[in-house]
């Protein structure tokens, strides 16, 4: 099955996750490293895991955006979903980790959703257009990796035909019954009988 229009433009948002995401993640990686050095069980915790969760997303979308693009959607769809859900799971930690120092709510979301204070632009692309581009992404590769009725079709024809399967011949014409030339009817018995005959052979009644 030829790579169809959904699964490209689901691998170039891919890219576009990957390049969108990709300051906030040198800046997790960093973070991670230090939190690891100064773990304790209270918000730092939850620091870690957000941190730990956003590192790999432009390494997993610009991978998932390759395979798009050679057609590989399983392992695409894999990618992008796991890009989608690193994001989500770096949003919630950190939402929940700035719960925990007294941040309101309503600043809490908003940290994460248009991003950090001072990352540039950048660093908002870093936030939610990540997460909606790589969503959209999955979608896509998904809805192109579904196979169209035509595909199925010629994939069943595929198999029948390794199977040695030979599709139904039609049934040959019956052959049509000889027309009786020379024949004439009887007016006694109603019998056929030879044209040229003088007399009939079943009831004996002879033609003038």
């Amino acid at each position: 099955m030829k790579t169809r229009p959904q699964t490209i433009v689901g691998g170039v948002l891919l890219i576009f996750a990957g390049i969108f995401s990709v300051q906030l993640a040198f800046q997790t990686i960093q973070n991670t490293f230090d939190l690891l050095n100064e773990i304790s069980f209270d918000s730092s915790i939850l620091y870690l895991i957000a941190n730990a969760s956003y590192s790999p997303i432009t390494l997993t979308a610009i991978v998932g955006a390759i395979f798009a693009f050679l057609n590989r959607g399983k392992l695409a769809i894999m990618l992008s979903s796991a890009a989608t859900l690193f994001w989500f799971v770096s949003a919630i930690a950190w939402t929940i980790g700035l719960l925990t120092v007294d941040v309101s709510f309503g600043e809490a979301v908003s940290n994460v959703i248009v991003g950090w204070e001072g990352d540039g632009f950048l660093g908002t692309l870093s936030a939610s257009p990540t997460f909606v581009v790589s969503l959209v992404a999955t979608i896509l590769i998904f809805v192109g990796g579904k196979p169209t009725l035509g595909d199925q079709v010629a994939s069943r024809n595929y198999y029948l035909a390794n199977q040695g399967y030979q599709p139904p011949q039609a049934m040959p014409a019956m052959p049509s019954m000889p027309q009786q030339v020379g024949m004439k009817s009887c007016p006694e018995c109603a019998e056929m009988i030879q044209a040229n005959a003088v007399k009939c052979r079943f009831c004996n009644y002879r033609f003038q």
